[in-house]
């Protein structure tokens, strides 16, 4: 399945934000969809906690499960 991927802040690389395109197999999860982005849960568990995972503008974890033509955005919460 296809899926979009917005990423903002520190996680784009660039002001504003980065756009692409994704494919997963059907049925994946949030998480599978970071690893696959190289975005590890495990070394970088501590950036994706603080952030903010969306899909098609709702709020989401690392359990949620994708569908086919999803929008997944993901923002980096500043602190301070």
């Amino acid at each position: 399945m296809r899926v979009t991927v917005k990423l903002f802040a520190a996680f784009s690389g660039s002001p504003g934000a980065e756009t692409r395109a994704l494919e997963l197999p059907q049925g994946s999860r949030m998480f599978q969809l970071l690893n696959a982005m190289q975005i590890r849960t495990g070394t970088t568990r501590l950036a994706i906690v603080g952030s903010l995972l969306m899909v098609n503008q709702s709020r989401a974890d690392l359990e949620t499960i994708l569908k086919e033509g999803d929008v997944v955005s993901i923002f980096d919460v500043p602190g301070g």
